[in-house]
């Protein structure tokens, strides 16, 4: 009885041995299941973190794009302009050069644009009689009124026929403005209207605003008609129209044929200047005025050559000007 006791004692505890076992390795295989589990959670996040991660730096590694507003002035707007002022100016029967702070026109003793900048002696621009203080300005956008260009006929106009035109851009707004005041005023004011030529108002405001191309700019001067004069002898030159009245001043008849306009000198003093020149007897400086003449005229005849004879019409050619330069001469 006793040894059927002991045996089983000894199965009991075979059996919580067993049992303790079973639940241990249950218990084990449990955890190793929750650590897999737990890791493959970490590696799947990790592994989303890396691509998070990759994503971020690529997208940071992509340059920015910046987006460049072009300013309301600036080379290539000044260069349109340029051209367009004096193809205009040559419809205008005018010849119109550009001006800077660096380099001056001179109005009548006024040297414009410095002394308007400056102030100097007192002097302002009044603009539409409103006393106004003008800034120089390469892209238009500074406080104030911006003066970007400026324009003159006066080293060419006759006396009290002289313009000078401001070109000023304010808050964005582009004005034109003109002056031919000759004479001084207590207030030293320089008096600048609007200008009222809807041509050169329009054209300026469209170089600024971008709304034309700047191939376009040139129609002006492709458009116009070609001078048509016949033949005009010296005495009977018209001396306010600027083509005529050039002749006149360097002594000279027009025989103009349709294809080029002949100046034929018709005084016995320009005959004999241009001989002695020709001769290689001097009077270079009287020479000179005459190729810078015919340069003149030249952009007054809507793309027609002028040339100049050493005397009649049997002469000997001197030389030929087109659009402003000299294309032939001996």
């Amino acid at each position: 009885m006793k040894r059927r006791a002991i045996i089983l004692l000894a199965m009991s505890s075979f059996l919580l041995v067993g049992c303790s076992s079973k639940e241990k390795d249950t218990q084990e295989s449990s955890t190793a299941e929750s650590k897999q589990a737990v890791t493959t959670e970490s590696s799947e996040k990790e592994v989303a973190t890396s691509s998070d991660r990759s994503e971020d730096t690529s997208a940071s590694s992509e340059t920015p794009k910046v987006e460049v507003e072009e300013s309301l002035w600036n080379q290539e707007k000044a260069k349109a302009l340029n051209e367009f002022v004096v193809n205009w100016g040559k419809t205008m029967k005018q010849t119109y050069r550009e001006y800077t702070p660096d380099s001056n026109v001179d109005l009548y003793g006024l040297t414009l644009p410095r002394t308007i900048l400056t102030n100097k002696d007192g002097w302002r621009a009044a603009l539409d009689e409103v006393p106004t203080d003008l800034v120089w300005s390469y892209d238009g956008e500074q406080a104030g009124v911006n003066l970007v260009a400026v324009f003159s006929d006066a080293d060419t106009q006759p006396y009290l026929e002289k313009h000078v035109y401001f070109f000023t851009i304010q808050a964005g707004t582009p004005k034109v403005y003109v002056t031919t005041q000759n004479q001084g005023n207590e207030h030293n004011y320089l008096y600048f209207r609007e200008t009222e030529n809807n041509e050169l108002k329009t054209g300026f405001a469209e170089i600024v605003t971008g709304a034309k191309n700047f191939a376009e700019v040139k129609k002006t001067s492709e458009n116009q008609t070609q001078v048509y004069l016949g033949t005009i002898d010296y005495k009977d030159l018209d001396t306010s129209d600027f083509i005529q009245g050039k002749a006149r001043w360097m002594g000279c008849s027009i025989e103009d044929d349709g294809e080029i306009i002949n100046f034929i000198p018709a005084m016995s003093a320009t005959v004999q200047n241009l001989q002695l020149f020709i001769s290689g007897n001097g009077n270079e400086e009287y020479y000179n005025d005459f190729l810078e003449a015919a340069k003149e005229v030249s952009l007054h005849t809507g793309g027609k050559p002028v040339s100049i004879w050493s005397r009649g019409g049997d002469g000997e050619m001197l030389i030929t000007a087109k659009d402003g330069l000299i294309t032939y001469g001996e």
